[in-house]
């Protein structure tokens, strides 16, 4: 049969918590290295050194943790607002601080962005090129695989894009530096936006296509097939081959009725 037979959505979503556990352990592990590396405790360290010396020397939170805001009067909190005026400015122009601190957010990208890559690269691309047809961990676990969208096996070319363009730069990259974007103060609910942008797309596309499609099979022109039914061709040539056999066959059976 040419037809798809796609993976059920349980499968899928059984074979994704898996792979994501792995994705986690393996990111979380090259992340750590990176951190020794580059000394990241030590620059966590110095900037909260700078916020120690600040806090103590005007008597207030620059962080805006505390809680004792609430609890002053409201001309010792109209006093507390002017320190904290003072305070952000003179740490503003301590290049050493803003230093620090810009190195500590650069680090951050860098170490979650390449954790992240490395564990997503490793489950969803190396892995798979060695099991074949896209397969990784889950989907060898519950006998589901990656295809063309017409049958043909999955090229090393798709799986790439589907990989790094789909899952890791799109799925994954785009709303986690939003969301740390967010964090740090640099965008506020346009950042939101955007990623419950991208998870409306996923959700529609999942359950919108014939499919199933995600983002990231969009982008490869793949699909999520049950491999135990589902014929599986090399080549166009030969899925183009055994439609003109099933188109013979048929022929002759009519020619016999």
């Amino acid at each position: 049969m040419l037809d798809i037979e796609r993976a059920s959505i349980l499968k899928r979503i059984a074979a994704s918590l898996l792979d994501f556990i792995l994705v986690l352990i393996l990111s979380v592990g090259a992340a750590w290295l990176i951190s020794l590396i580059t000394n990241y405790n030590e620059h966590i360290d110095n900037v909260n050194e700078y916020y120690d010396y600040y806090n103590e020397k005007y008597d207030i939170d620059l962080l805006g943790t505390s809680d004792k805001y609430k609890d002053l009067t409201k001309e010792e909190q109209e006093a507390y607002d002017e320190r904290l005026e003072q305070a952000n400015l003179e740490y503003a122009n301590d290049k050493e601080a803003i230093k620090e601190f810009n190195l500590v957010i650069n680090l951050s990208i860098m170490i979650i962005s390449v954790g992240l890559f490395f564990g997503i690269f490793i489950t969803e691309f190396i892995i798979p090129l060695i099991f074949k047809n896209g397969q990784t961990v889950g989907k060898k676990i519950f006998s589901i695989c990656v295809i063309k969208n017409d049958g043909v096996k999955v090229s090393t070319v798709q799986l790439f894009a589907r990989t790094v363009i789909g899952k890791y730069v799109v799925e994954t990259m785009i709303p986690v530096l939003l969301a740390l974007a967010i964090v740090f103060g640099f965008i506020g609910i346009a950042g939101t936006i955007v990623i419950g942008g991208l998870l409306l797309v996923q959700i529609v596309l999942l359950f919108a296509t014939k499919n199933r499609t995600l983002i990231h099979d969009a982008f490869a022109y793949t699909v999520v097939v049950d491999k135990e039914s589902q014929k599986i061709f090399n080549t166009n040539e030969e899925r183009i081959k055994y439609r003109e056999k099933l188109h013979e066959e048929e022929v002759n059976r009519e020619k016999t009725y």
